[in-house]
This record gives structure tokens, C-alpha cells and sequence, in this order.
């Protein structure tokens, strides 16, 4: 796995603002569930042309 980080294929960061584009600021009809700290949403980056589940944690006190 340490090869990928050095290949630049782990994880990547993103901003907010990435996050709210690729959610369509978001949107419930992109909703794909709901867990104990917030929503899990479909996104799309374009940049890329892939797709994630990301999650929206709306409990201030979660530690996730």
C-alpha cells in the first residue's frame, strides 16, 4: 500500500466546495442512505469521471 501513496494512487483530499459540486450541493435525490452521524451521498466528479458514496456527518459531536 505504501507504493500506491508514492504513485500518487491512494487517497485523495477534497475540499468542500468539491464536495458540495460533485453532490449537487447535496441534493436529496442523490441521498443514498442515512447512518448515526449524517447522510451518505452519490458523487460524481467530473474531472475525473468517477463516482463516490460520500458522507455528510451533520452531528456536531460525532468523532468520525
Amino acid at each position: 500500500m505504501d507504493e500506491e501513496f508514492q504513485m500518487g494512487a491512494g487517497p485523495k483530499k477534497f475540499s468542500y466546495q468539491e464536495l458540495l459540486d460533485a453532490t449537487n450541493n447535496f441534493e436529496e435525490t442523490l441521498k443514498l442512505g442515512q447512518g448515526g452521524f449524517g447522510g451518505v451521498y452519490k458523487g460524481y466528479f467530473k474531472d475525473t469521471n468517477s463516482v463516490a458514496a460520500i458522507k455528510r456527518r451533520i452531528s456536531p459531536n460525532a468523532r468520525q
